[in-house]
């Protein structure tokens, strides 16, 4: 098939018009960054010094780099098994939580609860997500919150389970070298009421770790008791300031309670499930407190675009919570629009007829009624021409 001059033209600037498209879709739609975006990058960032800071303390752990990518993977890996460990952990789970961009996240959920500068934060987390718990601390200060932070020392396999370096002691670490301001203001060991009670040298070793990281002990001896203890500190310490946001990393029974049933993430509604003992959750949540729920991290992981089990931490700002997704559907649409409206007006205003009796195969008069109508103005526009046909020789 014959392409004529016009027709060239035509597909050539629709092809330099698509490109532009995708140029300024790369230029304004994927620099979309949400209103959050620089919290998220610096509570991120903050992160990712802490783990290099305990990396460094830590020194290389053989085994750890053994089932990790890299030193930071490493450096929030604990051991297999410990005096000091509560129960069997995911290694995958682990290895997935040490991705500094959970920050990002944690900034994203205190943000939908409401939290903002000077607000009042109340968090409860064990030592088996080490990099959590040090995500929710540089979530909620670079938010300008103040997190009351109530630990458990114990910690399941793979987590802040080396007697050496527990939670308590990443927190002194990082509170010394300025990267955190904020640490447990108390402490139980762990072992969930019996449940999976450490032994006497665990419990020996936790108090150790107590005592020369200056923090109390919280001791109750069922749930419902760890509960009122730990909500009488939250207000003790809030000091008539209300709880904005409730956050929880793990599994530690004082939190999750017995029998109820919550998604990971940011829960504002009524718990599910038979609840046979509340726990903090529950708690928070009757009284109008929203719990965010740092639990079933692979499932986390994917609701925020973060890669599981990645075989290298991740870069700073990978991810995409990093990206205002509106804005990127409203940019793609409106590219999408205007390609069709050249398209559109190119089939409708150069290619197609318009003198005499000529009918469009798509349009038909209609061009050339438009044509008419725009010289009635006195616009002379560059019309295709119509086919003659060749006379006919007898």
């Amino acid at each position: 098939m014959y392409i004529g001059f016009r027709e060239k033209i035509v597909l050539i600037s629709l092809a330099a018009i698509a490109l532009l498209s995708y140029a300024l879709f790369n230029w304004f739609g994927l620099g979309a960054r949400p209103g959050d975006y620089a919290y998220k990058l610096e509570a991120s960032r903050r992160t990712l010094a802490a783990e290099n800071a305990i990396g460094d303390a830590k020194g290389t752990d053989p085994v750890a780099m053994q089932v990790a990518g890299d030193d930071v993977q490493a450096a929030m890996i604990g051991l297999s098994t410990s005096a000091i460990t509560t129960d069997p952990g995911s290694l995958r789970s682990k290895v997935t939580s040490t991705n500094p961009n959970f920050a990002g996240a944690i900034v994203s959920m205190l943000r939908q609860a409401g939290v903002g500068k000077g607000d009042v934060v109340a968090v409860s987390y064990t030592g088996s997500f080490p990099a959590l718990d040090i995500s929710t601390i540089t979530a909620t200060e670079t938010l300008g919150a103040e997190p009351i932070i109530i630990s458990s020392v114990g910690a399941s396999t793979w987590g802040a389970n080396d007697p050496e370096l527990t939670i308590l002691d990443m927190e002194s670490l990082l509170f010394q070298k300025g990267i955190i301001a904020h640490k447990s203001v108390e402490a139980s060991i762990g072992g969930d009421f019996q449940t999976h009670p450490l032994t006497s040298e665990g419990r020996k070793l936790v108090n150790d770790a107590m005592k020369r990281n200056g923090v109390p002990l919280s001791s109750a001896l069922n749930i419902r008791d760890s509960v009122d203890m730990h909500m009488a500190t939250y207000r003790r310490i809030a000091d008539g300031r209300a709880i904005k946001a409730f956050v929880n990393v793990g599994g530690g029974l004082a939190s999750k309670g017995i029998g109820g049933s919550f998604d990971p993430g940011l829960n504002v509604a009524t718990p599910g499930g038979d609840i046979v003992s509340g726990g903090l959750i529950e708690r928070m949540q009757n009284e109008g407190v929203p719990a965010i729920n740092l639990v079933d991290i692979k499932k986390l992981a994917g609701q925020y675009e973060l890669p599981v089990n990645p075989p290298t931490t991740p870069d700073v700002g990978q991810g995409g919570l990093y990206r205002d997704w509106l804005q990127l559907r409203i940019v793609a649409g409106l590219l999408v629009l205007a390609l069709a409206g050249v398209y559109f007006a190119a089939r409708f205003v150069v290619l197609a007829p318009a003198a005499g009796e000529a009918v469009d195969t798509y349009f038909g008069t209609a061009p050339r009624t438009f044509r008419a109508w725009i010289r009635s103005f006195g616009v002379r526009w560059p019309l295709r021409p119509v086919p003659q046909e060749s006379p006919i020789e007898d």
